[in-house]
């Protein structure tokens, strides 16, 4: 298995060699993944470091907006753009491909240009993303297929998507959509404005749409819906098999489309012990894989984040999408440049609690207490009694 080794000299999938900055001996970095908060870590810390990227796409997209893209070309044009372009200016070595096993100090990399090749690096972020069950029309990550991870596959896979609809429309047929979370409410809405007489079933297991949103955010996406003529299906049991289904419905005949469900590819992190049930990987805060026990994988120097990552000790969940990617992003990048300049800290466990200008405590202990702090400020928003109780006799003078 050829090798990237880059401890005097950095391998570029275009065919060239140069040289290691001396001053950056020691800091390899292998970044997985280029969505939303791969390359705010690549933007941020290729001066830093010696950055490799691993990435299946020749492009960068802007998931978010891809929905009114597959409905309006013009549009998506604006979602799409070249990677290179995104990486212009950027000393990052891009392998196209896909990395199928991590391991502490190396990633085993299958690439269809130089087959399977091993990595070196010191430091490794992981930002694989999600994908939508059964169909990556919505969100295309490295599980894709083939075609859909170079940027004239993925035109054609939504032009050809377009199409249908199209036809869907002036065949007077049905077009079916599983899922009434955000991905199949803004779709539904999508699809009634520029094809305004294809008939749009909505269904959904839960009572109401976009269920993990406020409730007058609810009221008004349905509403709107429903003023569109979009036919919703609430509440309802939803078979697996698509002929059983119809027929639950009853709809004869209809294009079904699953908005619904989300996948995640982190398998290749297996033999670091980090990942969960569901496939994600577990962080502690400050986004350091950690395993069941919490210890840090590697010694504390690979990170995740993004929505591949389910992050221990939080109060709640995050969601999946750009926002907390993006602030993700900031977390790893101060913690990767504290590892940079003391490479002895990958235990970031640590903490100063000061008081009336002096040191109180350092350490464990400081780590504790700040995040009592944490836990009693947030109740006393929250009203609870013992957050109230514990700041009203804090003083604040």
């Amino acid at each position: 298995m050829p090798a990237v080794r880059s401890h005097c000299r950095v391998f570029n999938p275009l065919g060239w060699w140069q040289e290691e900055d001396p001053e950056k001996a020691g800091r390899r970095l292998l970044v997985i993944g280029c969505g939303p908060s791969g390359i705010q870590i690549l933007r941020q810390l290729w001066k830093d470091f010696e950055v490799t990227l691993v990435e299946p796409k020749d492009y960068y997209e802007f998931t978010p907006g891809i929905l009114r893209g597959l409905c309006h070309p013009q549009h998506l044009e604006t979602l799409l753009l070249p990677l290179e372009d995104a990486l212009a200016g950027m000393r990052v070595n891009h392998i196209k491909g896909r990395v199928v096993r991590l391991s502490e100090r190396s990633a085993q990399v299958d690439s269809p240009v130089h087959g399977l090749m091993a990595v070196d690096f010191d430091y490794a972020v992981v930002a694989v993303g999600s994908q939508y069950a059964g169909n990556s029309l919505w969100k295309v990550s490295g599980a894709a297929e083939a075609d859909e991870l170079s940027l004239i596959g993925r035109r054609k896979s939504l032009e050809a998507m377009r199409q249908n609809l199209e036809d869907l429309e002036k065949e007077q047929k049905t077009l079916v959509l599983l899922g009434a979370g955000l991905v199949g409410v803004e779709l539904a809405a999508e699809v009634k404005h520029y094809f305004p007489t294809l008939r749009v079933v909505l269904a959904d297991r839960s009572q109401t749409v976009l269920p993990v949103l406020p409730k007058d955010a609810q009221d008004y996406a349905q509403t709107w819906l429903k003023e569109h003529g979009v036919d919703l299906r609430l509440g309802c049991e939803l078979p697996r098999d698509e002929t059983a289904l119809l027929k639950a419905l009853e709809i004869d005949e209809a294009k079904v489309l699953l908005c619904a469900g989300l996948g995640f590819h982190a398998g290749m992190a297996a033999t670091l012990e980090c990942v969960d049930a569901s496939g994600q990987i577990t962080t502690n805060r400050f986004m350091q894989c950690i395993d069941s026990k919490g210890h840090p994988s590697a010694d504390g120097r690979i990170f995740a984040l993004g929505d591949c990552v389910n992050v221990r000790g939080t109060e709640m969940r995050f969601t999946k999408d750009i926002y907390p990617a993006e602030a993700m992003a900031n977390v790893v990048v101060s913690n990767l440049r504290r590892l940079r300049n003391d490479p002895g800290s990958a235990n970031l466990e640590d903490c100063i609690f000061v008081r009336n200008g002096g040191v109180v405590t350092t350490g464990w202990i400081a780590v504790q207490m700040k995040h009592q702090v944490e836990v009693t400020k947030m109740g006393e928003m929250r009203q609870e009694m013992w957050g109230s109780f514990v700041w009203s006799l804090v003083p604040h003078w």
